[in-house]
């Protein structure tokens, strides 16, 4: 049986809030994506944000990643992967040098998945010949 003292206590909720920092590097032709559009086709958003056309998935309160991509100079392309169910379920774009945070997630076990974005005068950084990776971000 609970005790008085036991009833007066106040429910206890955990969030979670975890940051990702990306780190600076060259543009790699043979491992970043060099495409206009996202794998699913859509336009690259013009500002760090969610990519149109992917589900909203896990959708909650209790979880918060932040996408901190302030001293990379290329644009990333991020999933967050869900361990247990082994599906993505968030899919953003992170402009260079900024920062994005993804919201509303439930509680869980995810992955943050990423990859640097070639594009336009990034191109010229690469190494002439080097094979450019395909938009299947297969990763």
């Amino acid at each position: 049986m609970p005790s008085a003292r036991s009833a007066l206590r106040p429910l206890v909720k955990a969030l979670a809030v975890t940051q990702l920092q990306v780190p600076a590097r060259q543009p790699d032709c043979a491992s970043d994506l060099t495409t206009l559009a996202a794998p699913n086709g859509e336009p690259w958003p013009t500002e760090s944000s969610y990519i149109s056309g992917y589900p909203m998935g896990n959708l909650g309160k209790e979880m918060t990643v932040v996408v901190d991509n302030s001293a990379n100079p290329s644009p990333v392309f991020v999933k967050i992967h869900d361990l247990d169910r082994r599906s993505n379920v968030r899919h953003a774009y992170v402009l260079a040098n900024a920062t994005f945070t993804i919201d509303a997630l439930a509680a869980g076990k995810y992955e943050v998945r990423y990859q640097n974005v070639i594009s336009g005068a990034a191109r010229a950084d690469c190494t002439p010949g080097a094979p450019m990776r395909s938009a299947d971000a297969g990763f």
